[in-house]
């Protein structure tokens, strides 16, 4: 209803689309193009580091300001990040990763 009544201008379709392809496009492409070069189980982890960047990010960029439990939500989701990420290191240590193909 209310673009009914203001029509979009240009510029406010184009930042529109930009945000809409920034917001989904590089993180599928980054996803991608990290998945030729680390074992599926460390990008799984990783992945969980995305909640603990938007929360970083709101903090500094936006001033946010996070609650006592929400840093400590960040630092367990970090200190497991690291745990599973070690013990897959580990355990893939003894069978080489092979390079990507093109």
């Amino acid at each position: 209803m209310w673009l009914l009544l203001h029509t979009p201008t240009i510029t406010s379709l184009i930042l529109a689309a930009a945000c809409g392809l920034g917001s989904s496009l590089i993180p599928y492409a980054s996803d991608m193009i990290a998945l030729r070069w680390i074992p599926a189980e460390m990008f799984g982890t990783f992945t969980s580091l995305n909640l603990v960047w938007a929360a970083l990010a709101g903090w500094l960029l936006l001033s946010q300001e996070l609650q006592p439990n929400e840093w400590i939500g960040i630092a367990l989701i970090i200190l497991s990040s690291a745990v599973v990420s070690a013990r897959a290191a580990s355990r893939s240590s003894t069978t080489p990763i092979a390079a990507p193909t093109e």
